[in-house]
């Protein structure tokens, strides 16, 4: 039983990588000046950018350097990404130099469905590459801005998810003890069974081990701030 289970995991896996790569192909289509370097766990995407991004009738174009890390297991986890050239102000990047594209369950609702390279560029990296280029000729950033830190975490489950905090600790319980029931009541209090309600967001991440364990990390590390509040 065991050996079936890891020879599954491995031809699962086999199949993400030769999908990734099928992916990275295309996306050199378009961007002809990066280049691709495939280690033993991740693809890496390194080089000039181009890029013409729009917004409220504003254009930017240009290049960027960029260095977008990749997991073989793609899009069971999350990719990561540098840029070069970021103002010390800007504080969308974290601690270890990656850049903050959103938070981790926005990205995690996105992946739970699956997702492609090229689509993931234009969910979040365009984005952001805008907000930069806006901070840099304005100094604030077009979208708003979420709070930093758990608060900020959270904020994607209230605005997003319409749930306030208790609704949210439910939300993380079903997910963590495994308890989803289709034809229960939803945690939102919709009076909806959950199939078709919050459980379009919970279900894909529950079958999903990888983004399972990023979302409950997620959830201590907003669970874990709000205690010392």
């Amino acid at each position: 039983m065991e050996s079936n289970r890891l020879l599954r995991c491995s031809l699962g896996e086999y199949q993400l990588k030769n999908n990734l790569l099928k992916q990275v192909k295309s996306f050199q289509e378009v961007q002809t000046l990066i280049e691709f370097t495939e280690f033993e766990n991740q693809i890496v995407l390194e080089g000039p950018y181009s890029y013409t991004l729009s917004w409220n009738d504003i254009t930017y174009q240009g290049i960027v350097n960029i260095e977008f890390r990749i997991p073989k297991v793609f899009p069971n986890e999350i990719p990561e990404l540098f840029v070069e050239g970021v103002p010390d102000d800007f504080e969308h990047i974290n601690p270890d130099g990656t850049a903050c594209v959103a938070t981790i369950g926005e990205i995690i609702s996105f992946l739970a469905n699956g997702s492609t390279v090229i689509e993931y560029f234009e969910k979040f990296i365009d984005p952001f590459l805008f907000s930069l280029r806006w901070f840099v000729d304005y100094g604030t950033f077009p979208f708003g801005e979420r709070q930093h830190g758990g608060q900020g975490l959270l904020s994607f489950y209230q605005t997003t998810l319409n749930l306030n905090k208790e609704q949210y600790i439910e939300l993380v319980l079903l997910v963590y003890k495994n308890k989803y029931r289709g034809h229960r009541e939803c945690i939102c209090s919709s009076k909806k069974k959950i199939r078709d309600c919050h459980g379009k967001y919970i279900l894909p991440i529950i079958k999903n081990e990888r983004l399972k364990s990023l979302f409950i990390s997620e959830a201590y590390m907003i669970l874990n701030e709000s205690t010392k509040e």
